[in-house]
């Protein structure tokens, strides 16, 4: 959904997620050209176009669908 570079900026969108009832949003840290980076991953469950709009709605902008 998201990546930051500021792990303090990373939780702080999480708690947002977490306060809005999307439970299934997770922290994940990669290294990617020698730096850290906090993606913040939430899977689709229900339907995922209601759950994008949700997470818009948090100001989060239009989420990207990734696969792993």
């Amino acid at each position: 959904m998201a990546s930051f570079s500021s792990a303090d900026n990373a939780r702080r969108a999480l708690e947002r997620l977490l306060a809005a009832g999307i439970s299934d949003a997770r922290l994940e840290d990669v290294v990617s050209g020698g730096r850290t980076l906090w993606r913040l991953r939430v899977p689709a469950a229900g339907d995922p176009a209601e759950l994008a709009l949700r997470i818009a709605g948090l100001g989060f902008g239009t989420p990207q669908p990734v696969r792993d």
